[in-house]
């Protein structure tokens, strides 16, 4: 048996398959959070209009922002509450039970959560697009708060993954991030 394909039987062993796949190269900016925060770190390189893989952690917690040209196109995080079906279910877009038959059939048969739930007539195309939106907003502004950790910016860097065309008006969402998330200054 060939050991280097092994199955992928969920979703943190696909990310521990993903974190093993990328090249590992110096990053172009790092830092502490306690110096800089994620806010002001985000509004930074979206000012520069930066393309790149930004990696903010903060203890076991992990977020990688990709932006290109300044604007977030994909938003990775290690916390369960941050899936999409997790969202989903959060937000009574779907149920538990929806959501489960619908990873199950994902799972078997190598698909993406977000198609299993429109093919099984769950969810709408358009409303499936609205939540991505909404959590890729929430995963960034709840970001902003984060106090202490570390950073990583890999200028440059590019996401290879499924890829939802978003519109998204990051200063916008960074000025909603400080109204709601912290705080008058």
């Amino acid at each position: 048996v060939d050991q280097r394909f092994a199955p992928i039987t969920d979703a943190d062993a696909f990310a521990r398959a993903l974190e093993s796949s990328r090249p590992r190269s110096a990053p172009s900016y790092a830092g502490d959070l306690s110096e800089i925060s994620a806010f002001r770190l985000l509004f930074r390189l979206t000012a520069a209009r930066e393309t790149g893989r930004l990696v903010v952690t903060q203890g076991d917690a992990k977020k990688e922002i990709f932006l290109v040209a300044g604007a977030p196109i994909f938003v990775g995080s290690n916390l369960p509450e941050e899936r999409i079906g997790e969202y989903l279910v959060a937000r009574r877009a779907i149920t538990r039970e929806q959501l489960n038959d619908a990873l199950l059939l994902a799972n078997n048969f190598g698909n993406h959560l977000g198609n299993t739930l429109m093919t099984l007539s769950i969810i709408t195309p358009e409303a499936f697009y609205d939540h991505l939106v909404h959590q890729l907003r929430d995963k960034i502004e709840s970001t902003c708060v984060w106090a202490h950790g570390r950073y990583d910016f890999f200028s440059g860097a590019l996401y290879h993954g499924p890829k939802v065309p978003v519109d998204l008006d990051i200063l916008a969402l960074l000025v909603d991030a400080a109204r709601s998330r912290v705080g008058p200054t």
